[in-house]
């Protein structure tokens, strides 16, 4: 009798052991996948779950959602756990076809109906398949068809090499083959500051052109570039001459140069380093020019300058402006505050300590020659004397030596190059200009 109560009881533990299995769906949109929980567990529920993307990617969500960076077949993995201590893993695969979106763009050749056509995007990963319209094809990025004159549909598909991501647009083309032998057009791009290209549209080898820029200047060739030397309004014409039937044909159009007002606002900073002040224009341009009173007598010129003051004091320091193109002149004056405590450079040079390029934004290299073996220590320090940054320091050996220095975390501002060398010191000032 006890032996058939022992066998009961351990069939019965057996029939209410946990069990779990984890599975899932999934519902895919380009190259982003939503995923649904689909796992049972008796008894007890599912209490956690474990995603793994199959591409590095992975979530704790029942029902998470996730982007893959390219198409493709992946090996996703759900582990879940249970209220009731079961855990399961199920892998199933995933596929998403999104990422490729083609254009393409072309050019006709009204002469002989030669068609150039260019795909995007391109890649080495990816093929390209042409239907011109005509019942004919092509598969490369860069293609040239010639068709008689008429009207197209061209479609354009590109595939990956797996051939899971494809995509197919098309295009109407209209090819003219006969188009008057000497007409000619042109484009033109601002590239700022009154500087302009100019692009003949379309070119022709046997066309010579000459321009003119309706300032007064003139030009020759299929590409040409003008700077202007103010803003305003400007008739350009483009006169095409075929060299064959000596064909003229001039194409005029109107080039409007906005002025920018606010070309002259500036504004300047500037750092003291014990009498030595430097001076940075806040916002530069190329199309201007720099003029400084440094409120003690002396001035300057540029966009970054210094001047040395003898005392102490608060002077009126005055920026003035000039851009010849917008026409506009602009003065900002501050006042600035020299402090001039005693603590100079020392301008012995015996360990020929030097850095370049000074004035420096972002790296500078430190040179310095030893004439013997030496302890040395190389730092940068503020103007009060703190120590900023260690360079480099330790035993070298007898002469000369670099050493790059990042002044990249540094603000703007004169800083202190101190060299140690035996307990001999030499210091250099270095401006940080950003």
């Amino acid at each position: 009798m006890l032996l058939l109560l022992a066998v009961t009881a351990a069939f019965s533990a057996s029939e209410i052991k946990a069990q779990c299995a984890a599975n899932f769906s999934y519902t895919a949109a380009g190259n982003t996948a939503t995923f649904t929980d689909l796992s049972t567990a008796s008894p007890g529920s599912v209490v956690t779950w474990g995603w793994n993307f199959g591409d590095g990617g992975f979530s704790g969500s029942q029902n998470p959602t996730h982007t893959y960076a390219t198409c493709g077949v992946y090996n996703v993995s759900l582990t879940i756990g249970t209220s009731a201590f079961c855990t399961n893993t199920y892998t199933g695969t995933v596929t998403v076809n999104g990422g490729i979106t083609p254009t393409f763009t072309y050019t006709v050749d009204t002469t002989n109906g030669n068609v150039t056509y260019q795909a995007s995007p391109l890649g080495l990963n990816l093929n390209y398949v042409w239907s011109f319209g005509d019942g004919t094809y092509d598969s490369a990025a860069f293609v040239n068809h010639t068709y008689p004159a008429g009207v197209y549909n061209v479609c354009l598909t590109v595939a990956d090499n797996s051939g899971i991501c494809s995509a197919t647009v098309c295009d109407t083309v209209t090819v003219t083959v006969t188009p008057p032998p000497c007409t000619t057009t042109f484009t033109w791009t601002d590239n700022g500051n009154g500087n302009i290209s100019f692009q003949v549209a379309p070119f022709n080898f046997g066309m010579t052109y000459n321009w003119n820029y309706g300032d007064g200047s003139n030009g020759t060739g299929g590409f040409a570039i003008h700077t202007y030397p103010t803003y305003g309004t400007y008739i350009v014409c483009l006169t095409a001459v075929d060299s064959a039937t000596m064909c003229t044909s001039t194409f005029c159009d109107t080039l409007v140069l906005a002025q920018d007002t606010a070309s002259c606002n500036v504004g300047f900073n500037n750092f003291d380093n014990n009498g030595q002040v430097g001076f940075i224009v806040n916002s530069t341009s190329t199309n201007n020019s720099y003029t400084w009173d440094f409120g003690d007598g002396n001035t300057g010129t540029g966009p970054a300058t210094s001047n040395t003051y003898m005392t102490s004091g608060t002077y009126y320091v005055c920026l003035t402006t000039n851009n010849a193109f917008d026409a506009c002149t602009a003065t900002f004056c501050d006042s600035v505050v020299v402090v001039i405590t005693g603590i100079g450079e020392n301008q012995q040079s015996s360990f020929n300590l030097s850095s370049a390029p000074n004035p420096v934004s972002n790296t500078a290299l430190i040179s310095y020659y030893l004439s013997t073996d030496a302890n040395i220590q190389l730092t940068v320090s503020d103007v009060l004397g703190k120590t900023i940054s260690v360079i480099e320091s330790g035993n070298k050996a007898r002469g000369k030596h670099s050493a790059p220095l990042d002044a990249g975390n540094l603000e703007s501002g004169i800083y202190l190059l101190q060299i140690s060398v035996n307990g001999r010191m030499e210091t250099k000032k270095i401006v940080i200009a950003k």
